[in-house]
């Protein structure tokens, strides 16, 4: 049990160096990030399945949809930097904000049809349900 604890305090002090290497490189304290996942509405309507998200203050440019048969992937990152006062006097409070939500579709759809817009901090996108295939009529099979 002792050795067990000597291990996670020898991890500890090793990771207390990499983090004070990473600020000197850095040339002051580490940015704050905000990781965070944005309400999302998921509705079926019948040929499509409509994908609703919440994405205040993104940028289009800062989105990226990755849609694949049976899931969907949103990634968004806000980087809100700040800025020099005519005196030289910094301050900052807000900070950068990466979101990253995945979602299994309850269809399969058609990643090429996908279509995606953003207005007033809202992301909408429409997924193409694939045809329905024809079921198999069956095999009945005769026992001997």
């Amino acid at each position: 049990m002792i050795d067990f604890l000597s291990d996670f305090e020898r991890i500890r002090k090793e990771m207390d160096k990499v983090f004070e290497r990473m600020e000197k490189e850095l040339s002051g304290p580490l940015p704050s990030v905000n990781f965070q996942q944005p309400a999302v509405d998921l509705i079926d309507e019948g040929d499509t399945i409509k994908v609703i998200a919440d994405m205040p203050g993104i940028e289009k440019d800062d989105i990226d949809i990755e849609v694949e048969p049976n899931y969907i992937v949103i990634n968004a990152k806000r980087s809100e930097g700040f800025e020099k006062s005519e005196k030289g006097y910094y301050h900052r409070e807000r900070s950068s904000s990466a979101f990253r939500r995945a979602m299994t579709l309850p269809a399969e759809v058609i990643p090429e049809k996908t279509k995606a817009s953003l207005k007033n901090g809202v992301l909408q996108i429409t997924l193409y349900k694939k045809e329905p295939r024809e079921k198999p009529s069956g095999f009945k099979v005769n026992i001997e």
